[in-house]
């Protein structure tokens, strides 16, 4: 059931992250005035860094696919580069605590929800709660 939690949350925040990252509202714009935005967009992103991000993960060979699925698809909706780091339960815990003790740790992190409150009481984390950008609202606050 762990496992499933922690499948469904890791999901669920590749799933807010495409959503947070789609397009805004329509405005009341003139469509010239849009398509000359678009087109200073498409230059902006061109010459931009591409995003790359390291995802760390455990579990066997069905998540494995079924997640490196997910980021092939993630990263086609995006432009997004997803960096796939994933290995069996085994030694998990260790080399993670070793990574983020160094600061080499990945960007995105599968944690089994025992060693949360550990982690998170050495500040090891980033508190996402007082980013502006980020609606929790469609969350439970109880989480």
């Amino acid at each position: 059931m762990k496992k499933l939690v922690v499948v469904l949350l890791v999901l669920m925040f590749i799933v807010s992250s495409v959503v947070a990252c789609g397009a805004p509202a329509a405005s009341e714009e003139p469509a010239e005035k849009k398509s000359e935005k678009v087109e200073a967009e498409k230059d902006d992103a061109a010459s931009a860094e591409p995003v790359t991000l390291r995802f760390m993960w455990w579990g066997g060979d069905d998540r494995h696919q079924a997640t490196l699925a997910l980021i092939d698809r993630y990263a086609e909706e995006t432009g997004i580069v997803i960096q796939a780091e994933y290995q069996g339960w085994e030694g998990y815990e260790q080399k993670m605590m070793t990574q983020l003790a160094s600061g080499t740790a990945p960007d995105l992190i599968q944690m089994d929800s025992p060693w949360l409150l550990n982690f998170a009481e050495k500040d090891l984390f980033v508190d996402l709660t007082d980013n502006a950008n980020i609606d929790f609202a469609q969350f439970d606050q109880e989480f």
